[in-house]
């Protein structure tokens, strides 16, 4: 069954949640680069750890939906505090999940410190009470490059603009 991604979000359930990430390893969460960042956004999927992906959202964090996939179009933009809670619901819900994300880098090559990564394919397939629906679409991700202490950078997501 294929399924668009939005209105999966708004599941409940209390199948299974690993919404917490010992502060003492967070480091290990850190996306140093847009590839660690893809990498490290898919294991918060399969891992189904809110904590997880709430280190890769930007504390400014805007997701603006497609108001066509959604029960209440006029309610197509969100904040941080929403989407973590429309994530914990949905993993809560689903006993098993994979998700692969296929993205364009930006050009030119020397991304600035604010780029938009077009995901060209995000397809997830994911396991609700023994039936198996699978979810696809195409996203504009908005990353941030935030300067650290040790003059690393550390990509946090901004805004995520679902183009399903």
């Amino acid at each position: 069954m294929k399924l668009p991604l939005l209105p999966l979000l708004a599941l409940s359930g209390c199948l299974f949640t690993a919404d917490r990430v010992d502060p003492v390893h967070s480091d290990s969460f850190q996306a140093t680069s847009a590839a660690a960042f893809f990498q490290l956004f898919q294991q918060a999927y399969q891992t189904q750890s809110t904590g997880m992906l709430s280190l890769l959202l930007a504390p400014d964090y805007v997701f603006q939906a497609d108001p066509a996939y959604l029960a209440d179009p006029t309610s197509s933009t969100w904040g941080r505090s929403e989407e973590l809670a429309r994530h914990l619901r949905m993993f809560q819900a689903i006993s098993n999940v994979s998700l692969q994300v296929q993205y364009d880098p930006p050009t030119p090559a020397d991304v600035p410190a604010e780029s938009t990564w077009h995901v060209s394919n995000l397809d997830m397939t994911m396991d609700i009470q023994d039936t198996t629906y699978q979810v696809y679409g195409q996203a504009d991700f908005l990353l941030r490059a935030v300067p650290q202490p040790d003059s690393s950078r550390r990509y946090v997501l901004v805004q995520w603009t679902d183009r399903n």
